[in-house]
């Protein structure tokens, strides 16, 4: 393809390894026609009539000033054979079926496709840095859930060497940073202030909101931000942090077993190897059934240990994203740096709620079972449950230990001891409003069960009519004895708290 160059222009494309201005409208497409061959898919019709418009010099001035788009696919592993009505067949095989079984824009591809957020396009910069990491011959993007169509399954792991997806990683960015002020000061816009100036002048970066201005020098100075300070930073949340960095490790091992099979000369090793360079994971993909087999052999052998599930549900790892972002706005006038603050929230964590052996985040935990958890499965249904695993997790800044861990990784051996004790300081508040947002959750839930199940908290069920009719008749002192029993269990799951978060029950109870 050759293209009409011009110094002027501000389009430019590589070529020969240097940025070439060029007009984009007066681009031309030069074809061999003894190894090319154009098969049109659809719009004979009307390029049949063009066709007999241009062939007189009278009907060509009808069309002289009409630009008509099109669309060139080009396959480059298409081989003529000796009949290529084959080609021809196959392609139109394709448009038949795109025509007749068109799919609206669902699932990721919704978050993937969006130039209009930051949010969505901090998530692509992530997820291309993922795929072009390729240390020990494989991308990193198999990590990531990036292409899944179903709407219901976005925030879902679908793969066991999956660590997390496309939109659970939006929908902790987008209210929680980008939606916020805090936004400014974790890129750093200030740094490239004049430039961002001087690219949209009527735009007030420091009130940046998570729509992209469609001015592409001020949207291309955000998006290198991005690239400088939050991907770095999730890469360390979502791939460094213990449990993760584990199945990242399980996935590589695999990989090189995958390998090591191939170079013995393993036919369904080398076929799955081709399926996943293509990121293919559905075994009705497969050609074939030993491919099938070696894909089952081969996801098998991944996925996170037993005790580690709890991090891989969405709502932990949304809570995650969310603490950590709660930890860098507390303390901006300290450290900004979006790198920094993400490596030590992740030395923090991997003390107490990133130790599984702590049992913290059990199901069976008495502060856990009504709030994290519900009849034993993870509670995601209510919009307060996000909170309250943000919350639980910030909640172990309690702990001395937590604290300076955070306080060892962020700050220089040799920081002056008041400058630490003030983070210190900000860290416990931080963590003290946590753990009290969350008991408040914690007794009202309480209060809420044991009204709904009177016979499991008053003696059976002849205890249980006694109260109902108490209800009707007696409002206030039914409450009042509801309010006592609920009052004793949430002191006595408090209790089992507070010896976590190394603190007085007294200092975890919302109305003391």
């Amino acid at each position: 393809m050759s293209t009409i160059r011009s110094k002027s222009s501000e389009r430019t494309i590589e070529f020969d390894g240097n940025k070439e201005p060029f007009y984009d409208y007066a681009a031309l497409l030069a074809l061999n026609p003894d190894r090319t061959k154009l098969v049109v898919l659809d719009g004979q019709h009307r390029l049949e009539a063009l066709r007999l418009l241009l062939r007189t010099a009278e009907n060509r001035a009808v069309v002289a000033n009409i630009e008509q788009p099109i669309c060139i696919v080009w396959m480059p592993n298409t081989e003529v054979d000796a009949n290529d009505e084959n080609i021809v067949k196959n392609l139109r095989s394709i448009f038949v079926t795109v025509n007749n079984e068109p799919l609206r824009v669902s699932g990721h591809f919704i978050t993937l496709l969006n130039d209009d957020s930051y949010s969505a396009i901090a998530v692509r910069q992530l997820a291309d840095n993922w795929k072009k990491e390729t240390a020990q011959n494989w991308s990193r993007l198999h990590l990531l859930e990036w292409n899944t169509r179903d709407n219901q399954s976005t925030d879902q792991r679908l793969r066991p060497f999956s660590i997390t997806t496309i939109s659970i990683i939006d929908n902790a960015l987008r209210p929680h940073l980008f939606d916020t002020s805090f936004c400014t000061k974790l890129l750093k816009l200030a740094d490239r202030a004049e430039e961002l100036q001087e690219a949209a002048p009527e735009r007030d970066f420091g009130g940046l909101r998570d729509e992209a201005t469609r001015d592409q020098k001020f949207d291309d100075i955000v998006k290198e931000q991005i690239d400088a300070h939050l991907v770095p930073a999730l890469n360390i949340m979502l791939r460094a942090y213990r449990p993760y960095a584990e199945l990242e490790q399980k996935l590589g091992q695999a990989f090189v077993e995958l390998r090591r099979r191939r170079e013995q000369g393993n036919l369904s090793a080398d076929n799955l190897n081709t399926y996943l360079q293509r990121f293919v994971y559905r075994s009705d993909d497969f050609q074939d059934e030993l491919t099938k087999a070696a894909w089952n052999e081969f996801r098998a052998s991944i996925g996170p240990e037993e005790e580690d599930r709890v991090y891989f549900f969405a709502i932990y790892q949304h809570g995650l994203l969310r603490a950590w972002l709660s930890i860098a706005r507390l303390i901006a006038d300290i450290a900004t740096n979006a790198v920094a603050t993400a490596q030590a929230t992740k030395a923090a964590f991997e003390v107490y709620v990133g130790n599984p052996d702590t049992r913290y985040l059990a199901p069976e935990s008495s502060y856990g079972r009504r709030v994290l958890w519900r009849a034993g499965r993870v509670n995601f249904s209510s919009a307060w449950a996000h909170e309250a695993w943000t919350n639980i997790q910030l909640a172990t800044l309690l702990r001395p230990d937590v604290r300076k861990a955070f306080i060892d990784a962020i700050l220089a051996s040799n920081s002056d001891a008041e400058r630490r004790t003030a983070l210190d300081a900000k860290l416990a508040a931080l963590g003290s409003s946590s753990a009290l947002h969350y008991t408040a959750r914690l007794e009202a839930e309480i209060g809420k069960e044991v009204e709904k199940n009177l016979a499991d908290y008053f003696g059976g069920e002849a205890e249980a009519g006694s109260m109902r009719d108490l209800r009707t008749t007696d409002r206030d002192d039914f409450d009042q004895r509801v309010s006592k029993k609920a009052r004793k269990v949430f002191i006595e799951a408090i209790a089992q708290l507070a010896i976590h978060l190394m603190r007085d029950v007294d200092q975890l109870d919302p109305s003391g």
